[in-house]
């Protein structure tokens, strides 16, 4: 009986072990938009308080709607700001695209987009072709240079970064790498309609599923045209029927 007995709490105890966690679901609000994270965890963590210091940390060095924020200062005209490892990796990244688009993704476009009152900024009343042409000369993200001492050289004052098409990725990256860095292998991160995933969804055995808006979609019931199985990709998703 007694080696029943050690038998049975044995088999208990590796059951018990052995059985999936719960998925665990984090919603807020970053970058002016909303995240949803879903992750199977082993092991308690702070999860909700690494993701807030995660998405501060990103705005503190590049949203241009905090005007505190190191890009906010630079394009305010102070060069003096010393960038830190986050800032230098979206300006790598940022170069990157710009250079393998031939210039068709500029981070410089601000000016432009702040004119036309899609931005941050009090657009220009009329706006003519005289305008424009003296806006122009702002833009161009050959004009701006990551010197190693980690501060900015900008050819005009007036050049305005605007670094947002790519750091919602980055973020989402971040979030990942966080995650994993607390043992987390499975989980799928959206963030104003960008995704991440990583392994697979536990409970239901089967690989993360993205679902493809349509664009006739109503707020209050949202219909997806596709459905997308990420196995460890991202998917990156734009529009205009909603904002335009």
């Amino acid at each position: 009986m007694r080696y029943i007995a050690l038998f049975v709490f044995a088999f208990v105890l590796f059951s018990c072990e052995d059985r999936p966690p719960e998925p665990q679901i984090l919603q807020g609000e970053a970058f002016g938009t909303t995240y949803a994270v879903t992750f199977y965890a082993y092991d308690d963590f702070e999860a909700k308080k690494g993701l807030d210091s995660v998405f501060q940390i990103i705005n503190k060095s590049v949203s241009t709607y905090m005007p505190q924020s190191d890009i906010s200062r630079i394009n305010q005209g102070d060069s003096s700001v010393v960038t830190d490892r986050i800032f230098k990796e979206v300006f790598q990244i940022s170069q990157d695209v710009f250079k393998q688009s031939n210039g068709h993704f500029d981070p410089t476009v601000g000016i432009l987009r702040n004119a036309y009152g899609f931005g941050d900024a009090d657009p220009v009343m009329e706006m003519d072709s005289i305008v424009l042409d003296s806006l122009r000369r702002y833009v161009g993200f050959d004009k701006v240079r990551f010197n190693e001492d980690g501060t900015v050289y900008k050819m005009y004052p007036e050049i305005y970064l605007d670094f947002n098409a790519v750091a919602k990725g980055y973020g989402i990256d971040r979030v990942g790498a966080f995650l994993e860095e607390n043992g987390v292998e499975n989980y799928i991160i959206e963030l104003g309609g960008e995704v991440l995933a990583n392994g697979k969804n536990i409970k239901k055995n089967q690989l993360w599923t993205a679902g493809i808006e349509s664009v006739d979609s109503e707020l209050a019931q949202r219909s997806f045209v596709a459905t997308v199985q990420l196995d460890n990709q991202a998917l990156a998703s734009s529009g205009n029927y909603r904002k335009f």
